[in-house]
């Protein structure tokens, strides 16, 4: 009875540290469309540190395996999902944006000269995007993250 329920928790403490890993992984990767590819890179150094705890796990070590991998997580996981939650429905928004810019251009025969009669479905997105024209065009930018990974939109490009 005791060995069981030891086998069971170990097995759930591996489980535990490879879903971790797992989300780890795809925050990691999420992170080059959120923060950039050089904070990307520290993020995919901060996974790597993963392998300690395999090996004070596969060292019988077990307490410090969790807590070490737990830590590790909770480097990467909370704030890049945050982010990641606020990202996804401004690259849905941006997509709207450039489909009503074009829209009004089909209409118009020009781009709008601002996209304040754009209805925003999320209006709590409004300052995220900046929005300018040019002869050449116009272009739509918004950011997540930090200013230095502007996401945008260029009519020529």
């Amino acid at each position: 009875m005791k060995s069981e329920l030891k086998n069971k928790t170990n097995f759930n403490l591996k489980l535990f540290l490879l879903t971790l890993v797992a989300i780890e992984i795809v925050v990691c990767y999420y992170a080059y469309y959120i923060l950039g590819e050089i904070k990307q890179f520290f993020c995919f150094l901060i996974l790597s540190l993963n392998i300690l705890p395999f090996l004070l796990y596969y060292f019988k070590i077990k307490k410090i395996a969790f807590i070490l991998g737990l830590t590790i997580g909770l480097l990467l996981i909370p704030y890049q999902s945050f982010l990641f939650v606020k990202w996804v429905p401004l690259k849905k928004e941006s997509a709207q944006i450039i489909k009503y810019i074009y829209g009004y251009q089909r209409n118009n025969r020009e781009f709008p000269q601002n996209i304040s009669h754009y209805e925003f479905k999320n209006p709590n997105l409004i300052g995220y995007f900046t929005y300018n024209t040019s002869l050449n065009g116009f272009g739509l930018q918004y950011c997540i993250g930090t200013k230095g990974t502007t996401h945008y939109y260029y009519h020529n490009d």
